[in-house]
Formats: C-alpha cells, sequence, structure tokens
C-alpha cells in the first residue's frame, strides 16, 4: 500500500502499558518511535527507529527519521534517511512534506530540492486523474441521499399516531427503500460528528443490488491508521484497494471503506468507533441492509480495529475479522471474556509478518482460546502485506465470513467493560461501575504470557479495573450475577420476553424484582433511529440498581 503521511499518534499511556506486552520487535520499535516522536522527544524516538531499522526498513518511519535526526543536530543522518525515504516516496502527501517546517535542516539541500521536484511532477501528474475520481465519488446524482429512514421527526409523528403494535410492525417489515440510480459504482457520503468534525467515509453500491432484497454489508478498517493529518480521501481507493475489497465486491455486498486521521482513528479514539457505527446506520438509513449479515474487516491496523469492536461493539455484528493484525488494544483494556459470546473473530496471521510476529499472536490466541473465546485464527503464508500480495489465498475467510448469520437473541450473554460507553451487549447494558468492590472469583484478570527476547513474560491487558456481568433469559426469568456493577440495563425483546407477564429478576441468586412490561414508543424509536435496526427492536428498558 502507497504510504500516506508519515505521522503517527500514539497515546503516552499506550507506550507505557500496553506496548511492554508485545515482543521486541519492528512493530514494537516503531510504535515507541511514534509515540516519543508525537511529543516531540525527538532523540528518543530516533533512538527507537534505528533500533527498528536494525531489523528492516519501513518506508514512512524513514521520514519521521530524518526529522528526529534533524531536530537532534545531525544534519548528515537527517539527509540520509530523506534520501532513502524518496526511494519510495509519497506523492499523494506532497503538499505535507512541501510544508512540513520541522525538516528544516535539510530543506535547503540540493537533495531535498531534487526529491521534492520529483514528488511535485508525479504529484501534479495525477491530478488530473484524481479529480475524475473525485468527481464520480461526490456525485450526489450517482446514490440516493434521503429516505423516511433518515427523518427521525417522521418516526416520532409516527410514535404519535400509531398504538405501540402497529408502530413495532410499521418498523419491523419496512421496506420502502428506493433504487438507487447507479450500481456497481463507489460514492463517498460524509457524517457529521459534532460542530467541528465531520467524517467521510465510501459506500460501494452492489451492481446487482434489488431494494426489495435484503443484502449484507462489510465495514473495512484501513491500515496506518494513525499516519495521516488528514483524511486521505484524494486516493483513488476503490482502484488501490481493489485486490483487498475483491471478494466483498464479488459477493455483491455493501461495502463501507471508512477513513482515519491521526486524531480519529481505530487505534485509541472511542470517538471513532462511535462514529464507525453511525456510518453502518447511516447506510441502513439508504439501504436495504441486512440486519443479521453485517461483518467488520480490517488489515493491519484495522485489523485492531475489528479486534476492538469485537470486544466492545460486536451487537451489530454476525463477525468480526483482523488481517496481520495484533490482538492487543492501545489504551484500552483487552477483555478476552467478551470474546466467549455468540460473535466470532476470526483472524488471518502471515507466517512471516514482520510487524506482527506470528508467534505472538499465536501465544495470545491460545491463551484467548483456553478462557472460552470464540476466535479462530488462521496462519497463512506471507508477509505483513499478506492481502495485497496473495489475495487468492484470503477468499477462504470471505467464503467462511459469509456463511455466518447473527443471532440477535442470545439466551446467555457474559460481558465485562472498563468503559459504560461500551457497556452493551444487545439485551443487556452495564451503565454504572463499582470498581472499589471485590471482583467475583469468575472475574478474573486475564493477561497472557508471550515470549520476549526468549523469555516468557507476562503482558499487561487490564489498565483499569472493570466491571462483568454475566446473564440468562428463561421463561421471564432473567439470571444475572454482577461483579463490581452498581447499576445495569436490561432491554425488553419479545423474541427473549412474554411482555403479557411479569419478569422475575434474580441478582446473584436473589429475587430482587418483578416488573411489569409496560410498552415504551419513545424507547422504541430513539433506539431504531439510533441503529436502524428492524431485528433488534426493544419494546421496553428496565434499569436496576445493585445493593452494595
Amino acid at each position: 500500500m502507497l504510504n500516506k503521511t508519515p505521522l503517527f499518534l500514539i497515546a503516552a499511556l499506550a507506550i507505557s502499558t500496553l506496548l511492554k506486552a508485545q515482543e521486541d520487535s519492528l512493530g514494537a520499535y516503531t510504535s515507541r518511535a511514534y509515540g516519543l516522536y508525537n511529543k516531540k522527544d525527538y532523540c528518543n524516538a530516533l533512538y527507537w527507529y534505528e533500533k527498528a531499522f536494525s531489523i528492516r526498513k519501513v518506508n514512512y518511519p524513514l521520514y519521521q527519521a530524518s526529522v528526529c535526526a534533524c531536530q537532534c543536530g545531525q544534519p548528515d543522518k537527517a539527509l540520509q534517511y530523506f534520501k532513502e525515504f524518496m526511494e519510495h516516496g509519497d506523492f499523494y502527501n506532497y503538499e505535507f512534506f512541501a510544508n512540513d517546517t520541522t525538516s528544516g535542516c535539510i530543506r535547503n539541500t540540493d537533495v531535498w530540492k531534487k526529491g521534492m521536484a520529483s514528488l511535485k511532477v508525479r504529484y501534479d501528474s495525477v491530478q488530473a486523474e484524481i479529480s475524475k475520481y473525485l468527481a464520480a465519488v461526490n456525485d450526489t446524482g450517482k446514490r440516493l441521499n434521503h429516505s423516511f429512514l433518515t427523518d427521525t421527526a417522521y418516526w416520532q409523528q409516527q410514535a404519535a399516531k400509531k398504538k405501540f403494535p402497529a408502530l413495532f410492525q410499521s418498523i419491523r417489515n419496512f421496506d420502502n427503500y428506493a433504487t438507487p440510480p447507479v450500481t456497481d459504482h463507489w460514492t463517498q457520503y460524509n457524517i457529521r460528528v459534532n460542530d467541528t468534525l465531520t467524517v467521510p467515509f465510501l459506500v460501494y453500491i452492489p451492481r446487482t443490488y434489488n431494494p426489495k432484497k435484503k443484502t449484507s454489508l462489510y465495514l473495512y478498517l484501513h491500515g496506518a491508521a494513525g499516519n495521516s493529518p488528514v483524511f486521505n480521501t484524494n486516493i483513488n481507493t476503490p482502484d488501490f484497494e481493489k485486490d483487498v475489497l475483491r471478494e466483498q465486491v464479488r459477493q455483491q455486498a455493501f461495502v463501507i471503506y471508512a477513513f482515519a486521521r491521526k486524531d480519529i482513528n481505530w487505534l485509541y479514539h472511542q470517538l471513532a468507533f462511535e462514529t464507525l457505527i453511525r456510518e453502518i446506520s447511516f447506510v441502513k438509513s439508504l439501504y436495504n441492509i441486512d440486519d443479521n449479515r453485517v461483518y467488520v474487516s480490517g488489515h493491519s491496523d484495522g485489523g485492531r480495529g475489528a479486534f476492538w469492536l469485537a470486544l466492545n461493539k460486536p451487537t451489530a455484528f454476525a463477525a468480526s475479522l483482523g488481517i496481520c493484525y495484533y490482538p492487543g488494544l492501545y489504551g484500552f483494556n483487552t477483555h478476552f471474556t467478551n470474546l466467549g459470546n455468540q460473535t466470532p473473530f476470526y483472524g488471518i496471521s502471515g507466517t512471516d509478518d514482520g510487524l506482527f510476529k506470528n508467534t505472538t499472536v499465536n501465544e495470545i490466541y491460545h491463551y484467548a482460546q483456553q478462557q472460552g473465546a470464540n476466535w479462530h485464527n488462521y496462519n497463512v503464508t506471507g508477509k505483513h502485506g499478506l492481502p495485497y500480495a496473495a489475495p487468492d489465498s484470503l477468499n477462504f475467510i470471505y467464503d467462511t465470513l459469509q456463511h455466518r448469520i447473527r443471532n440477535p437473541f442470545p439466551a446467555t450473554i457474559q460481558w465485562q467493560t472498563d468503559n459504560v460507553a461500551n457497556g452493551r451487549y444487545h439485551w443487556i447494558a452495564i451503565n454504572e461501575l463499582d470498581t472499589a468492590a471485590t471482583p467475583a472469583s469468575w472475574h478474573p484478570v486475564l493477561n497472557p504470557t508471550i515470549t520476549r527476547d526468549g523469555k516468557p513474560v507476562k503482558a499487561n491487558y487490564n489498565l483499569h479495573k472493570s466491571g462483568a456481568i454475566k446473564a440468562s433469559i428463561k421463561n421471564n426469568v432473567v439470571k444475572i450475577e454482577i461483579s463490581c456493577v452498581k447499576q445495569f440495563s436490561f432491554y425488553v425483546y419479545p423474541e427473549l420476553i412474554d411482555i403479557s407477564k411479569p419478569v422475575q429478576f434474580f441478582i446473584n441468586d436473589k429475587l430482587v424484582s418483578t416488573q411489569k412490561i409496560t410498552p415504551d414508543k419513545d424507547l422504541l424509536v430513539k433506539e431504531f433511529t439510533s441503529t436502524k435496526d428492524r431485528q433488534l427492536l426493544p419494546v421496553a428498558g428496565i434499569t436496576l440498581y445493585v445493593e452494595p
């Protein structure tokens, strides 16, 4: 993959914790370097870049290393690293390099001037093609832009007019989707996250799409997620990623290609993950998506993002897939117990991956499997660029995913979180933690042992205190076990509960509440307009406080 703007954001917390768990490797060294680089601790960053280069020279870190050498008073070394970087170049980001003053010590050299002139020629030569591509993906006449499902006020009006059963059925059976003007087409949409942030994403509209037929959807997360200060929408992504996305397109599925940048990406930012869920909801607003056949996949950093979603927000997905990924989260707890639920995670590891070492990934994988994780990891011959170098070798995993169907209503759930923003899984939600409490015996701290420098080392995958819950439903009886939780909510689905009868709640084997179900139109509309999920439609919500 062409390397994008060479900046990388790593939180100091992530460096001091997670990376202790990683094997000393190219990935660990460059990650340490990136974090120090972004803290402007250039001399220490240079040390770690050079440790990484002792294993293998990687393109975009060469530019950061050049900057670090410049800032540390080593212009000759800065020039050498810049020359090596220019052997590959990155003409898409010419304007960034041209305006980056941190490389000041070499900007007046002939090497710099000639290198930048060469980049500019290549940059200028592709501008016409880029303009043509951007005009196509931003042509609003080639896509759908509005529907009843994008109109929250419409559903609020429906709630005011209709009785609950009629409102419920009108949502469940909704299929009034329009026919898009063009199919077999990529288009760019935008999500307004807040007053200062709008996030773009691409959507592939399949050639055979029939608005009367539910169609599967893939969310794809690209690698190098923290490199760029801007969303790299000016690159012809569909052409650039055609081999990686080929199987999804062959299946005639919708594809969301999400964009990241250094201040909102799927390595460190809760907001980025919440935005991804909103992107899925938006596409469901316009196109007839099968709620039970939504998948997330990603390569490298994107694989880490898919792993995060599998551990923190899997409700929307039938399955998750990471390719050439590392199964550990930056700055977040890595709750392996959450993989014990019905939603599977699949992993592909390159046998010769120089960034995320195959043997380390397998050590973590086998540990999690021993804890009951619904995780399947496959070792495929290849390096970190496996999906680009040998895309056919991954066909089998997309065939596997295609046959995974979500069960929206699991009868049992176990869930753990250190952040209540990620407290919900299907019909249970942890709303408030009690981290001062003593954890239950079934709520252990799970840290895998990995090999580093030939020795076993205990990783630290639990950075924060957490709460946990185990729940089951049968015959209108909800049995709950809690650990370090003060408050939780139960969402009532008629597929699981006979709403004509009371529901009994047992917490830690004690009957604590018997509740009569009163259908709640406001909750129904709120949930549906948020998720656009026509399967998961709660008729009521019950919040319970846990006595100390």
